[in-house]
């Protein structure tokens, strides 16, 4: 990799870290700064993805003092210590000193990323006669969304680390901060993804199929469509995540790339006072 390319691929990290800090934090997160980290937490809710400490913005860095004390700070908070950060901005030697802090690896989650270049043309969305897409704007449309997304004979593409809310879907739309899609197959949704917006940022948030529908052209529509809708907003980059080879096969089709991961250390052991909730899906969704 050059010296440019390895450039670019920080500057899309530092993105990708910055949309995801806005989300929690719109999300009722709350940020305290400790040190070179800063310590997110949500006073009511003790998801994992909203209780984290995570280095500080364009830090190369970060004392073991400073860690120590953002850990000590969410035990505080009555929170499990746990730290995310883009394996991307930092040397491997950070690992190692999170494992001598008696952290380890928790998640990992694979990035992928697609750049909207202004001058080339976006990928082709060949919907076929009998499919077509509506982008959800009444709580009807709403409804069919979350019926997709929660159903069991629907497969989950994409996990990433940005909740998913009941309850504030409308709102955030209204305001142009996210996109929901949904694909029909006559009357039949086949498929839903939401994308969420922030600075030059679109990430695909939420991508589920019905299983007998779930190949490679269908998620590949579902992707181009995002990236459609992104352009459509001026953004430079989408991301996604990729849980299995197989789904970042798909992504890699649709013209993303791997770009790093995202990395989460927690501390050994059971937490009892952590009562994390998950829809039968293997996503978070919450009432707010």
């Amino acid at each position: 990799m050059t010296d440019n390319e390895v450039k670019e691929s920080r500057v899309v990290l530092r993105a990708v870290q910055e949309h995801l800090n806005y989300t929690h934090l719109s999300l009722g997160a709350v940020s305290e700064k400790v040190g070179l980290v800063d310590v997110l937490y949500h006073p009511d809710n003790p998801m994992p993805d909203l209780n984290y400490i995570t280095p500080r913005r364009n830090t190369a860095w970060i004392p073991t003092q400073d860690i120590e004390k953002g850990l000590t700070r969410l035990g505080e908070l009555n929170r499990k210590k746990r730290i995310y950060y883009v394996e991307g901005l930092y040397l491997p030697v950070f690992a190692k000193s999170l494992r001598e802090l008696g952290l380890r690896v928790e998640r990992e989650i694979s990035i992928m990323t697609y750049t909207i270049d202004p001058n080339e043309t976006l990928p082709r969305i060949s919907i076929l006669d009998e499919k077509r897409f509506e982008l959800v704007h009444n709580p009807q449309e709403s409804a069919v969304w979350w019926y997709v997304w929660r159903n069991a004979h629907y497969d989950v593409v994409t996990h990433g680390i940005e909740p998913i809310y009941i309850g504030k879907a409308l709102r955030d739309i209204a305001l142009g901060n996210q996109s929901d899609i949904i694909l029909y197959l006559d009357q039949l949704p086949i498929g839903v993804a939401r994308v969420t917006f922030h600075a030059e940022t679109a990430h695909i948030s939420a991508l589920a199929v019905m299983r007998q529908f779930r190949d490679h052209e269908t998620l590949k529509l579902l992707q181009h469509k995002a990236i459609a809708i992104a352009a459509q907003k001026n953004k430079r980059f989408v991301f996604t995540s990729g849980e299995i080879e197989a789904d970042r096969r798909v992504c890699r089709e649709a013209g993303f790339v791997d770009s790093g991961s995202i990395i989460c250390y927690a501390e050994n052991g059971d937490y009892q006072r952590e009562d994390t909730h998950a829809d039968s899906m293997g996503q978070s969704a919450f009432l707010y």
